[in-house]
C-alpha cells in the first residue's frame, strides 16, 4: 500500500484580487475615523499642542470701504470706523415683567430684551413636552413674580401649554 501525500490547493489570485476592494474600503474609512476623531488634523507628532495664534495685523492694512465720488483717507479716524462698536454689558438687576397669555416665543423675547437670559421652559399639563415649535405654546405661569425686581442671572420659569389645543 503506498501512501498519498495530500497538499492543500494553493489560493488562486482571484481570491486576493476579490479581497482587495474591501481593504481599500476599510482602510480608507479607518483613516477618516482617525481623522474625525483628530478633528481633522493627522499629525501624530503635534496632536495634542493647540496651533500658534493667527499674526496680528495692522490695523491701517485692513481694507475699508470708500463710498463712490469720495477720497480714500488713511489714518486713526478712517480705521477707527471699521471696528465694532464694543457689547454693553448686561444689567445686573432688572423688572421682571408680566409675561402670562402670550405666546411661548413673544415671552421670550420680552424676558431676553429685559436683560434676563437664562430661561427654562416647563410642560404644564406634566408630560414633559419640549416647547419645540414655541409659537404653538401660551405661557400660563411664570416662577418670577411680574414687576418685581430680580438679578438678571437668576433663572425664569415659564410653564407653557399648546395653544392649539384649547
Amino acid at each position: 500500500m503506498s501512501m498519498q501525500t495530500v497538499t492543500p490547493p494553493a489560493q488562486s489570485s482571484r481570491s486576493v484580487r476579490g479581497r482587495w476592494p474591501w481593504l481599500a474600503v476599510t482602510t480608507t474609512m479607518a483613516l477618516l475615523l482617525i481623522a474625525g476623531f483628530s478633528g481633522g488634523r493627522v499629525d501624530a507628532g503635534h496632536a495634542g499642542s493647540p496651533p500658534p495664534p493667527p499674526a496680528p495685523v495692522a490695523a491701517s492694512t485692513l481694507p475699508t470701504a470708500v463710498p463712490a465720488g469720495q477720497a480714500a483717507t488713511a489714518g486713526p479716524a478712517a480705521t477707527a470706523s471699521a471696528r465694532p462698536a464694543p457689547r454693553e454689558p448686561l444689567p445686573a438687576s432688572g423688572i421682571v415683567p408680566d409675561v402670562v397669555g402670550m405666546n411661548y416665543r413673544a415671552a421670550q423675547e420680552t424676558l431676553w430684551e429685559a436683560g434676563f437670559r437664562r430661561l427654562v421652559s416647563e410642560d404644564v399639563t406634566g408630560q414633559r413636552r419640549l416647547l419645540v415649535w414655541s409659537d404653538g405654546w401660551r405661557v400660563v405661569a411664570q416662577s418670577a413674580e411680574a414687576g418685581s425686581a430680580m438679578d438678571t442671572t437668576t433663572p425664569v420659569t415659564l410653564s407653557a401649554d399648546r395653544a392649539d389645543l384649547r
